[in-house]
């Protein structure tokens, strides 16, 4: 029998699912429809990347 190696362990995240970074949180917003599709186009697709580059820019001002 095959002894089980590290990577057969691993868990797999789903496709979908964003990469996790230091000091990310889940959280809940709520913004208008206008706002939501500005953030994915920053994002390229991605809300929540979309926000922190809107606030990166805002940050820089």
């Amino acid at each position: 029998m095959k002894k089980k190696s590290s990577e057969d362990t691993e868990i797999k995240r789903p496709a979908h699912r964003p990469q996790e970074m230091e000091g990310g949180k889940r959280r809940n917003i709520y913004i208008d429809d206008a706002s939501w599709e500005i953030a994915q186009k920053l994002g390229n697709g991605k809300a929540s990347e979309g926000i922190r580059i809107a606030l990166q820019m805002a940050a820089s001002k």
